[in-house]
């Protein structure tokens, strides 16, 4: 269950001159997987509940925020602008849950002894996570980079 609607979804991307090419309500559906997966502050207010919000003793910008609320605050602290900002990420082909295989560093083939030469780095795989998405929840996080490595893409 997501914490927006594909309609509010469409308004929203439309107001930024993006138009979607996939289902709004499918973008919504990953978009809210990641942002499920994300490390917030305070609890859930009930554990066997499907969603990481509402949440109990969550406090944006020194107010404590309601155990039945979503946030949804302007300047930061929204998880429903989270929410559209990954499904919009997702739609231009950024998906936050996807994986970007960069371990391999350098590959050089040498065709007089026929050897490969692959060089790995140390870091593996990594996230690409858009500003944009990290930016839109800021103040809710539990971390300041909600735990993942993330790369800039323009």
């Amino acid at each position: 269950m997501a914490y927006s609607t594909g309609t509010a979804l469409t308004i929203y991307a439309t107001a930024r001159g993006v138009t979607l090419t996939t289902d709004a309500d499918v973008l919504l559906t990953r978009a809210h997987d990641y942002v499920d997966s994300s490390s917030f502050i305070g609890t859930k207010t009930d554990a066997a509940q499907d969603n990481e919000w509402p949440r109990t003793g969550a406090v944006f910008n020194g107010v404590e925020i309601g155990t039945t609320v979503i946030p949804d605050f302007s300047g930061g602290g929204s998880v429903v602008k989270m929410e559209l900002e990954t499904a919009i990420a997702i739609d231009q082909g950024n998906d936050p849950l996807a994986l970007v295989d960069n371990s391999i560093k350098k590959t050089v083939k040498k065709t007089d002894i026929l050897s490969t030469e692959i060089e790995y780095t140390d870091q593996g795989k990594e996230s690409i996570v858009s500003p944009a998405i990290t930016t839109a929840a800021s103040g809710l996080m539990a971390s300041a980079n909600n735990g993942v490595r993330f790369t800039v893409f323009n």
